[in-house]
């Protein structure tokens, strides 16, 4: 009889491991977080002499960015909220934040007027590139996402929130010139707000409130505009998780 091999008599054992299948994440809320500064702020000052003097001064939105991730830092669901920093935007920079970040906020600080927002150019020159609102708004639009909310922390922004609204389903922005101390608190407690699953009515009154408890002039130029289907008071950008 002819012998088996010890390799044909042992039974062969297949080990499997069971790999723990996580829940999916939480999309955290995507910032696209755009600053401009080309042109400085003249102030003319005349001297006691009769001499007069042009100053130049820059507005800080360095200093607002870095506010705001502070603010965002030390917040509730800071784990759900991303920002996108992207400094001396042109408007071309926009576009490819958009298709880069697909994001769920659209932020601008910087010069604007009635007419639009002011950017940076590729040239670096300080008139910078006037982008108004209505190719703003098509710009916007201009993507398979378009973003929830467009937050425009500038100069006499909100009179472009009509062409804008036809894009993007709420606009926050100034009614008339802001100083830059108030828009500094502005966004800041703006986005501590959002950041901590408060709606966009909330969030705005307490940035409102901000201001006013800093004793800044400016408290009443931040508006929100939004579409008939829209209620700001339920509008909450940051969904805790539901195990809360």
């Amino acid at each position: 009889m002819p012998v088996k091999s010890r390799r044909s008599l042992c039974q062969t054992t297949t080990v499997v491991r069971y790999v723990e299948v996580q829940p999916p994440k939480f999309e955290p809320l995507r910032v696209l977080y755009l600053t401009a500064n080309p042109e400085a702020i003249e102030t003319t000052i005349t001297h006691a002499d009769g001499r007069v003097e042009e100053i130049g001064v820059y507005l800080r939105v360095d200093l607002e960015v870095r506010k705001v991730k502070e603010a965002l830092r030390g917040s509730r669901y800071r784990d759900l909220v991303t920002v996108e920093h992207l400094p001396a935007a042109t408007s071309m920079d926009l576009l490819n934040g958009l298709n880069d970040v697909r994001p769920h906020v659209v932020h601008f600080s910087g010069h604007a007027s009635s007419l639009g927002l002011l950017m940076e150019n590729d040239a670096g020159t300080p008139e910078g590139d006037d982008l108004e609102f209505d190719p703003l708004a098509r710009l916007l639009g201009a993507t398979d996402e378009p973003p929830r909310l467009l937050v425009l922390n500038a100069c006499q922004s909100l009179a472009g929130a009509e062409p804008l609204l036809r894009t993007v389903p709420t606009v926050v922005a100034m009614a008339d010139s802001i100083e830059d101390a108030s828009a500094v608190v502005f966004a800041t407690r703006f986005y501590a707000a959002i950041a901590s699953a408060q709606s966009v009515a909330s969030a705005l009154e307490q940035a409102k409130v901000a201001m006013e408890a800093a004793s800044l002039d400016d408290a009443d130029l931040p508006h929100a505009r939004a579409r008939a289907d829209v209620d700001l008071s339920t509008l909450v950008l940051v969904k805790p998780p539901e195990t809360e």
